[in-house]
Order: C-alpha cells, then sequence, then structure tokens
C-alpha cells in the first residue's frame, strides 16, 4: 500500500473531539504534503497540514496527530521531494517545540499523555534526524533544518 493509499484509509473522523477539527480536511493535507514538489507553494501546504491537524495560530494539535505525525515523519526523512522534506522538517520543529495539545474539559487530563507521545516519536527519528543533518547529499536548507531539530530534542528545555 502507497503512502498516499495508507493516508486515505485512515478514519480521521475518529479523532473529531475538538470543536474546530475538520477530519475532511487531514487527508487531503497529508496527501499535498508528501506529494509536494513545488517551493512556490511549500508555505501553503505547511499552512494546510498544521490547520488540519491543528490550530496554527494557536499552536494547538489535535489528537489526530497521533497518526498524522507518522507520515509527517516519512516525508521528512524519506521523502521524494526536496521541498516536500523541508516542509516536513518545519513541521516537526514547530510540532516539538512550539506547540501543545488542545484538549476539551472532558479530555483535558490526556493533555500531559498526548504531548510526551508526540514528543516520544519525534524523538525515535533523532538518530535519523542527526544522520539528514550530515547527510552530503542533503540540501543545506534541510540539513539545517534537521541539525536543529537535533539540536531542539538535546534541550530539554524544549
Amino acid at each position: 500500500m502507497s503512502i498516499v493509499e495508507e493516508i486515505k484509509s485512515i478514519d480521521w473522523e475518529k479523532y473529531k473531539d475538538i470543536e474546530y477539527y475538520k477530519p475532511n480536511d487531514v487527508a487531503p493535507a497529508l496527501i499535498a504534503l508528501v506529494s509536494l514538489d513545488d517551493e512556490s507553494i511549500n508555505e501553503d501546504v505547511y499552512n494546510q497540514v498544521l490547520f488540519a491537524i491543528g490550530n496554527n495560530h494557536g499552536g494547538t494539535y489535535y489528537s489526530a496527530i497521533k497518526e498524522a505525525l507518522r507520515f509527517i515523519l516519512i516525508t521528512a526523512i524519506e521523502g521524494s521531494y526536496e521541498v516536500s522534506k523541508n516542509c516536513a522538517l518545519e513541521i516537526l520543529t514547530d510540532i516539538y517545540c512550539a506547540f501543545v495539545p488542545e484538549l476539551t474539559q472532558e479530555t483535558f487530563h490526556l493533555y500531559g499523555q498526548l504531548k510526551s507521545d508526540v514528543q516520544k516519536d519525534i524523538e525515535e527519528f533523532y538518530p535519523k534526524f542527526f544522520e539528514l543533518a550530515n547527510l552530503v547529499g542533503e540540501s543545506q536548507r534541510n540539513r539545517k533544518l534537521a541539525s536543529d531539530l537535533v539540536g531542539f530534542i538535546d534541550d530539554t528545555e524544549c
């Protein structure tokens, strides 16, 4: 099964726990990310993904991040296009350092667990980010983003 087929096969509706979450936006946003090959829409796709899995303006993510994160991580490391890797690395940096879970009062008790799970999932890719940061064949901007992400993971304050 291709990554696009995997994304389409997920029932994004099951994560409808936040009023503003739009499950029908998640698959198209992730598909746009994995297939991104045009620098001129990099920022648009970045925003599309962050709004599909969270509130980009509020710096929060929804519980759909649990499944969406895997596709963002895969794209950052194995993306077919330099620009899709770049966009995924930018998204991961925001999710890791600046974003927090957005939960309802009924699910607020899950805040710490969701934040911890998201950070742990990103941290598991540390060796791959480190390798990417030092990969001669990778673009300079992606090496820099991977290096920054490694630094954020190393920084216990982040």
